[in-house]
């Protein structure tokens, strides 16, 4: 089993650069594909907002613009895509390598990019920070709860590496399905942990039960049970991934209370805007 179509999102360079070398590391078979996406804002849409008490001279110079920098980023992300491609020998049609796709629409991003990743194995995105922070984090939340697909999350400089997956386990059907759809990353890792905070639920598989499941499949994975603490729950998790030197960290996204606040609220911010070791999310 193995990720045959990835959609990488592009806004920003500088948070789009490690999601597409991630992608690739991802992709080093031939017969994938990866799929660069940029979407460019409508200009007109705007209209009803921007036209009280201004000429139509005046609101179609707005529009122009507008355009004129849509298409410039787009030119640029595009420009960005095909160069890390071309470096990892991935190439627009078949060849030695995985394939490379140009996608650009106009429309509303964060529909777009839903939309687009439904047919798509895994979206790989860059960690929400600098001057697009809010269009990252819009992103990923689409793509996390309209996609129906996994989401990797890439902090920016990090180079890519998958020999060892910690796994965020609490018994929940979230983390069950985060299991399911990361078996290509667990099933090709050279370690794999089970890390659980706190007691498993009342009645929910426990991390040995975990364990024996990914041993059907021919993987073994080290158990760890973190007693619960007064602490953050999610600065736990990262502390416990990099004790067992995780590459990524794979978490469901949510079952309870705790598990919300760690995609949405203020675990979020140190759960993925902090993390420093890609995140594999799954709702």
């Amino acid at each position: 089993m193995t990720f045959r179509e990835i959609l990488v999102p592009l806004v920003d360079a500088e948070y789009g650069s490690a999601a597409i070398d991630a992608a690739l590391a991802l992709l080093s078979q031939p017969g994938g594909r990866i799929t660069g996406a940029y979407a460019r804002t409508d200009p007109r849409a705007a209209i009803p907002y921007i036209g009280e008490g201004m000429t139509a001279d005046v609101i179609q110079e707005l529009c122009n613009a507008a355009e004129r920098d849509g298409l410039r980023k787009a030119a640029a992300a595009r420009e960005q895509f095909e160069a890390a491609c071309e470096k990892h020998g991935a190439t627009a049609g078949p060849g030695a390598g995985p394939e490379a796709r140009w996608l650009e629409r106009i429309g509303d991003a964060v529909q777009v990019m839903a939309a687009e990743a439904r047919v798509a194995d895994l979206s790989v995105i860059g960690r929400p920070g600098g001057d697009h922070a809010n269009d990252l984090r819009a992103i990923l939340e689409g793509l996390l709860f309209r996609s129906g697909r996994p989401v990797l999350i890439v902090p920016p400089g990090c180079r890519p590496a998958f020999g060892t997956i910690n796994i965020a386990w609490n018994g929940s059907a979230e983390a069950s399905r985060a299991v399911a759809l990361a078996m290509p990353l667990l099933g090709a890792a050279k370690d794999v942990h089970i890390t659980a905070v706190g007691k498993v639920s009342e009645g929910c598989p426990d991390t040995q039960a975990l364990g024996a499941y990914l041993g059907r499949h021919g993987i073994e994975a080290s158990q760890h049970r973190i007693e619960d603490s007064e602490g953050d729950f999610g600065q736990t998790l990262l502390k416990a991934s990099r004790d067992c030197g995780a590459d990524v960290l794979v978490i469901g996204a949510y079952s309870h209370s705790r598990w919300r606040e760690m995609i949405l609220g203020g675990v979020t911010r140190l759960m993925i805007v902090e993390s420093d070791i890609p995140v594999f999310a799954v709702h």
